[in-house]
């Protein structure tokens, strides 16, 4: 393939990204696109302060293509007509993205996937977000498990069997495109999504992601004497890195 798109969404990062892994091992260009969904940002109130701990991640993601070439593009409005039409202008021959399993997420993604194989563009997607699927870990009558102990026993030992699940994947740094037709712009994007830049009392972006995770590493032996103590910082923190893919679920 000449060119192609990745799509980013619930995975703003470069390291151990599958879709973005798989783009640039299979393409000569590969461009790189966020979309602020405008039929979710519209229900938040404007110092929402989950748009700036996302604005942020977005920004480390933008210089880490620079300094390999590229640029992060971002759009805002209805992802499924915004992609489209933006694959269709640089004339990509392939968009690639991690699956989401949220309902709206697949109604989306099925929707972009039928609207781009209409244009002749091909789409990928990829298990990025979790080691197994939920139709890869059932009981012996292929129902899924109601009972959490019994799902962590077969999960485990789906894992035991299939420990390369965990490896991590490498992207190439030199396929970025230098056309960036939607830079990301930080002020800009604030103004035209209607939100106002907060404050934060956490870490942010992907370097921040590796210092929670750095810091739990140090207390992670201890967890299962600390988890229930109120009092005590004992928790990772690391759900919102992980909920937007600032470190991916194998790290």
């Amino acid at each position: 393939m000449k060119k192609s798109l990745v799509w980013i969404r619930r995975d703003i990062r470069i390291a151990d990204h599958t879709a973005l892994a798989a783009a640039c091992s299979k393409s000569d260009e590969v461009h790189v696109l966020f979309v602020f969904d405008s039929k979710i940002i519209q229900k938040l109130p404007a110092n929402d302060k989950r748009i700036t701990f996302i604005m942020n991640a977005l920004g480390e993601l933008n210089d880490e293509l620079k300094i390999n070439g590229g640029g992060l593009n971002v759009l805002h409005g209805d992802p499924k007509t915004e992609v489209v039409k933006f694959a269709q202008s640089l004339g990509v021959d392939n968009v690639f993205f991690n699956r989401d399993y949220e309902t709206y997420a697949l109604k989306r993604d099925e929707s972009v996937t039928k609207d781009l194989q209409k244009l002749n563009i091909s789409v990928s997607s990829f298990r990025d977000h979790v080691i197994f699927e939920s139709h890869e870990v059932l009981k012996k009558d292929k129902t899924p498990y109601k009972v959490f102990t019994p799902f962590k026993r077969a999960w485990y030992s789906s894992f035991n069997e299939e420990f390369s699940r965990a490896k991590t994947f490498k992207t190439s740094l030199k396929k970025f495109s230098k056309n960036i037709p939607s830079p990301f712009n930080e002020s800009k994007l604030f103004e035209n999504i209607k939100f106002e830049k907060q404050d934060l009392s956490i870490p942010t972006g992907r370097s921040g992601a590796l210092k929670v995770l750095d810091n739990f590493k140090k207390r992670v032996s201890t967890y299962h004497e600390t988890r229930n103590m109120l009092e005590s910082t004992s928790t990772s923190g690391l759900s919102p890195y992980v909920r937007h893919g600032l470190l991916s679920i194998r790290e």
